[in-house]
This record gives C-alpha cells, sequence and structure tokens, in this order.
C-alpha cells in the first residue's frame, strides 16, 4: 500500500518533467497550439501573436523578422515552434546549438498548407489525435 501511495504521489511530478517549454514564433503557430489545447505548454510568444487573447499575457520575445537569441534563450525553452517567416535564420540556429529543438513550420495559407502547419505541430507536441481532429 505505502508503495502505491509513494507512485501515486510521485506521478505528478513525472508527468510535469515532460511538458515542453515552448516559444512559439508567428501568429499562426500560436493559434494552432491554442487550437490543441497545448497552450499551458507555452513560456513566451512572438508579437505577431495577438489571438487567442490569452496568448497577449505571455512574454513577447520581438517581431518575427527581427528575433535574438538572447531574448528566446532567456526564457529558458526546450522547444521553439518557428513559422516559416521568422527571422534571421542565423538566430534560429544559435537556439539550437543551445540544446533547444527547434521545429520549422511550413508556410502558406492555403487549405493543404494549414493541414501541413497543424501536422508539424500536432507530431511536435504529442498530439496526433487532437491534430487528425482539427484537419
Amino acid at each position: 500500500m505505502k508503495r502505491w501511495l509513494i507512485l501515486l504521489a510521485a506521478f505528478p511530478l513525472l508527468a510535469s518533467a515532460a511538458a515542453e517549454r515552448i516559444v512559439s514564433l508567428g501568429g499562426d503557430v500560436t493559434e494552432v497550439v491554442y487550437a490543441l489545447d497545448a497552450q499551458r505548454q507555452l513560456v513566451a510568444k512572438d508579437s505577431t501573436s495577438t489571438w487567442p487573447a490569452a496568448a497577449q499575457s505571455l512574454p513577447d520575445v520581438g517581431y518575427i523578422r527581427q528575433l535574438n537569441a538572447e531574448g528566446i534563450l532567456s526564457l529558458r525553452p526546450t522547444l521553439v515552434l518557428a513559422s516559416a517567416q521568422a527571422q534571421p535564420s542565423l538566430v534560429l540556429k544559435k537556439v539550437e546549438e543551445n540544446k533547444v529543438k527547434v521545429i520549422n513550420v511550413p508556410g502558406g495559407y492555403d487549405l493543404p498548407a494549414i493541414e501541413a502547419k497543424i501536422g508539424v505541430i500536432a507530431d511536435a507536441l504529442g498530439k496526433q489525435s487532437e491534430g487528425n481532429a482539427l484537419r
């Protein structure tokens, strides 16, 4: 009985240890993170992420085309979801060199492009079933 109580008490710690610390770069990327119900993992967003309104309360790492690595790294992310518009690319490379996983989300606004974005983000967050439901 005592072992079960210890295991049950430790379970929330294990679940939170697996959670990502996500920086979202791109308004479309941020919207998909919210649509996948993964917003609790967001630690920051860029200034183009204005919807949903709740995203505006997150720390802002700056404009998507004028990013700096120090601003992103200061938030200790484990994952950066970067729109195809995220610049400069050298900043994203520097973030990766600091052992932060960077996922490049494809651009475009037609239906196939939107479905591709959802798929890439859902896969990165382990939310494939939620992603399939959105597509």
